[in-house]
């Protein structure tokens, strides 16, 4: 019994040093429970102010401190519903503040986190499109300098990103233009091409300018510049002194382009 007694005395100086810590806990959880729900919402009535400034100033055409806005929102507040939807409209703002490398980056972003998001298509379409105006200069436009003679390499990317978008979202709300803008790519694509073949004939290059018209007419077969390469076939096989073949060309051309200048200077 004294054993017994012993073990009780000691369990109550234990639980006697114990309930000051238990107590505290207990005043931080009532403060917790009590805690008013205005101060609960702080961080997302921050986040919706971060986003409604940026949508405004989007509004009013101030891309890029909208971006400043977007950055904030998504450094500071990197998760729930308003930094989600501020990786989209994020990338509409690099766009429009002609930042096309980071509109970019950013629909890729996108795209790799979010792989089955409802507006992942979105992310595609503006990927394209920010690639079709990338290395357009404010200069350049103003000039309206030919851009079948630049770099061709942003337009074949964003050629891709526009099929990778069709063959994905066939369904999608952005297909129709998505489509249209392809036809328009593949006809820059195609006079790039033609630039080319022009330049080995300056040189009378006459098997590589053959070789470059043969590809121009397997790989856009259906552009405005078929007629060139069909012609310059015409002459190449002339100067070569493939007679058979110049022919056949002559025969193509007749049939599908009866009014060619080429035609007239040949019979």
């Amino acid at each position: 019994m004294i054993y017994f007694a012993r073990i009780c005395h000691a369990e109550s100086r234990f639980m006697l040093k114990l309930l000051p810590a238990l107590f505290a806990v207990l005043i931080a959880l009532i403060g917790c429970a009590t805690k008013p729900a205005s101060d609960q919402n702080v961080p997302e009535q921050q986040a919706a102010t971060l986003y409604n400034e940026a949508h405004a100033l989007i509004a009013a055409g101030d891309y890029a401190t909208a971006v400043k806005r977007l950055e904030d929102l998504q450094a500071k507040f990197p998760f729930g519903p308003y930094s989600e939807q501020a990786q989209l409209d994020i990338i509409y703002a690099y766009y429009k503040a002609n930042d096309t490398a980071s509109a970019v980056a950013a629909a890729d972003r996108f795209i790799r986190f979010n792989p089955r998001h409802a507006k992942v298509a979105y992310a595609y379409y503006m990927k394209g499109v920010a690639q079709q105006k990338q290395g357009r200069s404010f200069v350049q436009s103003l000039l309206n300098l030919d851009r079948s003679k630049r770099d061709p390499e942003p337009l074949r990317q964003a050629f891709y990103s526009f099929r990778t978008l069709l063959e994905t979202y066939p369904e999608s709300r952005y297909a129709d233009d998505a489509r249209r803008r392809m036809a328009q790519l593949r006809n820059l694509l195609a006079e790039h091409e033609v630039h080319i073949m022009q330049y080995y004939v300056r040189r009378k290059a006459w098997v590589a300018a053959i070789n470059r018209a043969r590809d121009i007419l397997l790989t856009y077969p259906k552009t405005p510049a078929v007629a060139d390469a069909l012609y310059v076939l015409l002459q190449g096989y002339e100067h070569i002194g493939l007679p058979a073949l110049e022919e056949d060309v002559r025969r193509v051309i007749r049939l599908n382009y009866p009014n060619h200048p080429a035609l007239e200077e040949r019979g």
